[in-house]
């Protein structure tokens, strides 16, 4: 007995109802998921501006496992809202789980330019995880980023932790 609780047949037939309403639950989410998934795609074709339907697909296939989708809605949100730093770290993430780390870099240079504070922590995160997957040249880029965005943006103490990090990590 367990805590004063003896086993029976109703105990049993219980926890198979149990195990009944649990794969009941599971059908009725799925299905749910696949309602929600299609009115994200319906979504695309109502408002394909916002990118806000693709970027919550990227999400999801991520989620999933399907990596392959998960790549194809964070390009297509990338590419319509390359700002967006939500965009910026769904693209990063798939970037980072491929192994084209050089491709963090150069994203980040392409819409960057302006340095956004959002952006760059999400950027040097990333960074100080793969800075010693990058060749030398690109190394050196990164290092160079992170000065100058330590020089220009003085107020942000997690911006200027992670830069520091990049930079002495170097000189050590």
């Amino acid at each position: 007995a367990f805590y004063g609780l003896k086993p029976s047949y109703a105990g049993t037939r219980a926890g198979f109802e149990a195990q009944q309403v649990g794969l009941d639950f599971t059908k009725a989410a799925k299905l749910e998921a696949d309602n929600q998934v299609a009115l994200l795609h319906k979504g695309i074709k109502d408002n394909p501006y916002i990118m806000f339907s693709e970027g919550n697909l990227a999400q999801y296939f991520y989620a999933k496992r399907n990596y392959d989708s998960a790549f194809f809605y964070a390009r297509k949100s990338f590419k319509g809202l390359p700002k967006n730093a939500i965009h910026f770290a769904m693209i990063s993430k798939l970037y980072a789980n491929k192994g084209y780390y050089d491709s963090i870099i150069i994203t980040n240079e392409l819409i960057n330019k302006e340095i956004s504070v959002d952006i760059s922590k999400i950027y040097f995160a990333s960074m100080i995880n793969f800075i010693d997957k990058v060749n030398d040249s690109l190394r050196a880029k990164v290092i160079s980023q992170a000065i100058i965005a330590k020089e220009n943006i003085p107020r942000e103490k997690e911006l200027q932790l992670m830069t520091d990090i990049l930079i002495k990590g170097q000189e050590d």
